[in-house]
């Protein structure tokens, strides 16, 4: 299912509706349904508060596959490259709060990936069924 949103904050509310109902249909457990809910909250909420000027009037796509043992979220925008490598340093976060949401989904998610490539910010959730 592919879902694509306006970055805007009052968007992220209807996303993560729609992802819930897509996930309870599936039967997935709540409590994985739950840190889902929240990793997507994180993501969509810094995608959209650190989106620069230039492309503030993009869109946000999001792509849910749901397969096998696993579920996938590929989340693509247009925009400058995100510096996350120091994010993702506990001391880091640890030292100046910075980051607080990567931290959250790098704790929740089983797999996350970024990628930036022909000015595109790409990324990747995986969260395990089993």
């Amino acid at each position: 299912m592919k879902i694509c949103i306006l970055k805007s904050k009052k968007y992220i509310a209807i996303t993560k509706f729609i992802i819930h109902k897509i996930l309870d249909e599936k039967k997935i457990a709540d409590q994985k349904i739950d840190n889902i809910l929240i990793c997507i909250n994180e993501l969509l909420a810094n995608i959209i508060g650190h989106t620069t000027s230039k492309y503030k009037d993009g869109t946000v796509s999001l792509l849910l596959n749901i397969g096998g043992d696993r579920i996938i979220f590929d989340i693509m925008t247009e925009d400058e490259k995100i510096d996350i490598s120091n994010e993702f340093k506990d001391s880091a976060f640890r030292k100046n709060y910075s980051g607080a949401g990567l931290y959250i989904i790098k704790n929740y998610a089983d797999e996350f990936y970024y990628e930036h490539k022909a000015n595109k910010n790409f990324f990747k959730l995986i969260f395990s069924l089993l």
